[in-house]
């Protein structure tokens, strides 16, 4: 029903013209074009089933990836990174609205969901890359735990149930009240288990899911990875900007100084000799960066940061904002919704400002 419902105020609103209507009056009132950069992660074929239980995990079809590719060029005019730091830094002012597309984690179908609508609209982006995982059997912690979920059986369950006081009580406490009877329990037991992780720091992630996969013998079978050092190479040579997202993809400001300098100067000494392009952006894993990080990140040699905090750019940003960036994300699966969430961003725009709390 609630589906139902966007989609009819988003009917209303693309033939009503009211995305466009408010792009202008925001932009006639502040007196600058609209500058945003959004952000996604897996495009996939949703068709052949969900692999997992999270956001991530399941991704966006490829499909609503190209309806909302098109809305969002039906508004702005899609850049490369080079011009959008050119635009925060204050060494550019388009005179229209502009927009960057940007990926983070190198899922490893970019090139065959992904890149061919962004071909088809003839667009730029940019990919974000944690060099320990390209062309690896590494996978992120995440995708490990929603592939324990999936696989496991109940029996598999109780068995674990039974050694869950080998975990930390928050870890042990999930085991203990979740189940894996149904898929809706296994979507909620996963859930449950990849929030109790995030709150805890990356070594201690590793071993607790290891500590997982071994008990229940877990073999990874979702399929999801990241992209090999050919496949970054072969995207680049067709335009995309392959930039860094770190070199473990942990959360930066969880780690001491000398750690942060060894993610962000690594990363981007290896994607430069791997790839021969020189590397201008950090995205920060899960968003995570101090004044720590963003002075790191400047000694780097690096051009701009970007988060995960929701909001829109802006023009001649001093030099320590650009390395705080705010991106948005973008919902939608046909034109309607995705004008509609389009218009959306632009009320956010009028009462809050170029920043909001939530996305």
């Amino acid at each position: 029903m609630r589906k139902l419902i966007r989609t009819a105020v988003g009917f209303v609103c693309y033939y009503l013209g009211l995305t466009r209507f408010l792009l202008f009056i925001t932009e006639l009132v502040t007196g600058d074009a609209t500058l945003v950069a959004f952000v996604y992660h897996r495009v996939t074929d949703r068709s052949n089933g969900d692999v997992g239980y999270l956001i991530y995990d399941v991704g966006i079809d490829y499909r609503s990836f190209d309806v909302q590719v098109a809305a969002i060029k039906r508004h702005f005019r899609i850049a490369g990174l080079s011009e959008y730091i050119d635009c925060v830094s204050g060494r550019k002012q388009p005179d229209r609205r502009t927009a960057l597309l940007t990926f983070d984690d190198a899922d490893f179908e970019f090139i065959k969901y992904a890149l061919p609508v962004l071909a088809k609209h003839h667009c730029e982006s940019v990919v974000f890359a944690p060099t320990d995982f390209i062309g690896t059997d590494k996978r992120f912690w995440h995708l490990r735990v929603t592939n324990l979920t999936r696989n496991i059986d109940s029996d598999g369950w109780a068995r674990l149930q039974g050694l869950a006081g080998q975990f930390k009580e928050q870890i042990a406490q999930v085991i203990r009240q979740s189940s894996v009877a149904d898929e809706d329990r296994r979507g909620e037991t996963c859930r449950a288990l990849a929030h109790a992780l995030d709150q805890m720091d990356a070594e201690e992630v590793d071993s607790i899911v290891t500590k997982l996969e071994q008990i229940v013998a877990a073999k990874y079978t979702l399929g999801v990875s990241c992209m090999s050092w050919v496949q970054l190479a072969q995207i680049a040579e067709q335009g995309v900007a392959i930039e860094s997202h770190t070199v473990t993809h942990r959360k930066l400001a969880w780690l001491d100084e000398q750690t942060i300098r060894s993610e962000l100067f690594e990363s981007k000494r290896l994607l430069e000799q791997k790839l021969g392009n020189t590397v201008t952006a950090i995205c920060y894993p899960a968003g995570s960066f101090n004044d720590t990080v963003v002075a790191a990140a400047r000694e780097a040699g690096y051009q701009a940061g970007f988060t995960t905090m929701p909001g829109l750019g802006a023009f001649a940003l001093p030099v320590d904002e650009r390395f705080r960036l705010r991106r948005v994300s973008m919902y939608g699966d046909s034109k309607y919704e995705a004008d509609f969430h389009l218009a959306k961003m632009m009320l956010k725009r009028i009462f809050f400002g170029k920043a909001w709390n939530r996305d």
